[in-house]
C-alpha cells in the first residue's frame, strides 16, 4: 500500500460498559470501536493487509445486500385508505353520514340546510386530514432517495491485496477502504491506519471543526469515539485506511435516514395518542347514545309521547 500501516494493539479489556447501539432498532451491542483488530478480522473473515477475496465479497454481497439505504415498500392504495379512513377520520365519516341522513330522509318534509352544510365542512376536514398525511409520506420517501444520491458512486477498496475502484453499493463488511482528502466515507469504518486524518462530521454531529482521528477508542459511546469514520463524513485532510463494519441501513447514517420516515420501535407516539383519543371519544359517544336511548325509552316516551318518535 502507498502509506505505512500503524499496527494496533488494544488492551484486552471488557466491553461490558460499552453503550448499546443507540440507533439500532434491535439494540445490538456496538463494540466495533473497542475490540481488537484481530477480532474484527476474525468476525469478517478478512485481513487488513490484503482485504477480502473477490469470492468472499461476492458471497457477502449476495447474503447481506447492497450498501444503499433501502426505502420502505410503499403500498399507496393501502396508505390512501389508511389516511382517509383511519385515525380521527374514523369518527368524522360517521358524523358525515349522520349529517347527510339528518338532511334527507330524516329531515323530510322540511330538511334543514344546516345539516348539509355541516356534512360539507366535515368532508373538507377529512380531505385535508388525509391529504396532509399522504404529502408527509411522499416527502419522507423523497428524503430516503436524496440520501442515496448524496453519496459518491465509487471508492478505492483493497481486494485480493490490490487497490481497485469499486461502486460503493458493492461494499461489504470486511472491505478495506482507502481514505483521501475530499473523499466521502462510503460506509461505517474502523480505522486501521492514519496519517494526520481529519474528518468533517458536521452533517452528523453539527460540529464545525474537523475531527482529528485516532486509532484507539476515545469514548465508550461509539458515536463519540474518534477511531471510527461514519458513512457520509468527508475527509478534510490526511489519509488512512479503514475496515467496513456496517453498511447500508445498519450504518449510523442509515439509522438517521430511517428516522426520517419511521420510528425504530413501531408505532409513533403521535399515532398512539391519536388512536387513544379516537377510542376515548368513541366510547364516550357510544355510552352517551345508549344513555339517551334508555332515557327516552324509559322516561320521555312515557311522559311526553309527542316529544320524539321513531316514525
Amino acid at each position: 500500500m502507498s502509506i505505512q500501516r500503524e499496527r494496533i494493539s488494544l488492551d484486552s479489556r471488557t466491553s461490558s460498559t460499552c453503550d448499546s447501539y443507540l440507533l439500532n432498532p434491535n439494540h445490538v451491542t456496538y463494540d466495533f470501536h473497542t475490540v481488537e483488530i484481530v477480532e474484527l478480522e476474525r468476525r469478517f473473515n478478512t485481513k487488513q493487509d490484503i482485504g477480502l477475496t473477490s469470492h468472499d465479497a461476492t458471497k457477502k454481497l449476495r447474503e447481506n445486500g447492497a450498501n444503499v439505504f433501502s426505502n420502505r415498500n410503499y403500498r399507496w392504495i393501502l396508505d390512501v385508505i389508511g389516511y382517509y379512513f383511519g385515525g380521527i377520520c374514523l369518527l368524522l365519516w360517521p358524523a358525515f353520514v349522520l349529517s347527510i341522513l339528518a338532511y334527507q330522509p330524516f329531515g323530510a318534509p322540511k330538511p334543514d340546510p344546516t345539516n348539509l352544510g355541516v356534512a360539507g365542512v366535515i368532508l373538507i376536514v377529512i380531505i385535508f386530514q388525509g391529504s396532509f398525511g399522504l404529502i408527509q409520506e411522499y416527502s419522507s420517501s423523497k428524503v430516503m432517495k436524496s440520501f442515496n444520491s448524496f453519496m459518491p458512486q465509487n471508492t478505492t477498496v483493497v481486494r485480493d491485496g490490490k487497490e481497485v475502484s469499486l461502486a460503493i453499493s458493492t461494499l461489504v463488511t470486511g472491505d478495506i477502504v482507502k481514505l483521501e482528502p475530499g473523499v466521502r466515507v462510503p460506509a461505517d469504518l474502523r480505522l486501521l491506519s492514519i496519517q494526520n486524518l481529519k474528518l468533517d462530521a458536521s452533517m452528523l454531529t453539527g460540529e464545525a471543526e474537523p475531527v482529528k482521528c485516532t486509532l484507539h477508542s476515545t469514548d465508550d459511546i461509539h458515536t463519540s469515539t474518534r477511531n471510527l469514520a461514519f458513512m457520509g463524513c468527508t475527509v478534510k485532510e490526511g489519509t488512512g485506511f479503514g475496515m467496513v463494519v456496517s453498511t447500508g441501513n445498519n450504518t449510523v447514517m442509515g439509522q438517521v435516514a430511517k428516522l426520517a420516515y419511521t420510528t425504530s420501535h413501531g408505532t409513533s407516539t403521535l399515532r398512539k395518542e391519536s388512536v387513544r383519543m379516537v377510542v376515548i371519544i368513541s366510547v364516550i359517544a357510544v355510552l352517551t347514545g345508549i344513555f339517551f336511548v334508555i332515557y327516552w325509552a324509559a322516561f320521555l316516551r312515557v311522559r311526553y309521547p309527542e316529544f320524539m318518535t321513531v316514525s
